[in-house]
């Protein structure tokens, strides 16, 4: 833990940020939970450092796009295991979005530009097929 208050030396600023940085891959991208575990009380102050600072501002980006895709994965592995043991939710979902290139599609597409022609009605009596 950090000490609490607004001022920080260089050093422990420096400090602070590597350990916020590796706190946010940890905690999947969530600021406010990367902020408890190393100390600062508020979103602000690293706010305020990453404004003033593009180094850190690019390490903070890459750090939640990182986590983003650490907790995708994550969700895309229990998925799987949901769809290995035989959940049907997790099935339809999976194919409702992977496998619509095989036809699983609820959406109905309807052409806006289509050419909609009145079909010819034929009665049994009508021997020509003219209406009259």
């Amino acid at each position: 833990m950090m000490k609490s208050g607004k001022h920080y030396s260089k050093a422990q600023i420096k400090q602070i940020k590597a350990d916020f940085l590796e706190a946010l891959k940890a905690s999947a991208g969530l600021v406010t939970q990367a902020c408890k575990k190393v100390g600062i009380g508020s979103r602000k102050t690293l706010y305020e450092w990453r404004s003033k600072d593009p180094d850190f501002d690019a390490a903070w980006e890459e750090a939640s796009k990182e986590a983003s895709e650490m907790a995708l994965d994550l969700a895309e592995s229990a998925l799987m295991r949901n769809i290995q043991a035989g959940d049907t939710k997790a099935i339809k979902f999976y194919l409702q979005c992977k496998g619509k290139p095989r036809g699983y599609d609820l959406r109905q597409e309807i052409d806006l530009n289509a050419t909609v022609t009145r079909p010819k009605v034929v009665f049994e009596d009508d021997e020509d097929g003219v209406q009259d």
